[in-house]
């Protein structure tokens, strides 16, 4: 996210071990700052018992639902509905302005951009 061909912030979801990863190593910071970090990240139950809603498919460790919330300087994720929250400062350039998803399996990405207008 922010990204160009020499900074970027990255974060990994190892669903393995149910633990997310936000490294920040390439972010445009100018001094030594905690650049990764780390959270388990616990499956979402319904009344039902079920992980997510009863149209869900798979099983309890192969989905959760990441929320992305970007602006120049800071990025929020939230984790199955906000359980789980992590939120960072970034420091890219505002020239940064690639975003890149990738997966080693299935995902459902669904992109919604909203542009603050500035009076």
């Amino acid at each position: 996210m922010a990204k160009n061909d020499r900074y970027y912030t990255r974060f990994t979801y190892d669903r393995r071990k149910n633990i997310i990863e936000l490294d920040r190593t390439f972010a445009g910071f100018e001094r030594d700052v905690v650049c990764i970090r780390r959270a388990e990240v616990k499956p979402s139950y319904s009344a039902e018992g079920q992980c997510g809603s009863s149209e869900d498919v798979g099983s309890i460790d192969e989905q959760i639902e990441l929320r992305f919330i970007l602006d120049r300087n800071s990025i929020e994720l939230f984790v199955n509905d906000g359980i789980m929250s992590l939120s960072t400062a970034i420091y890219t350039p505002v020239t940064a302005t690639g975003i890149e998803f990738s997966c080693d399996g299935k995902a459902v990405v669904d992109i919604e951009k909203y542009d603050i207008k500035m009076n």
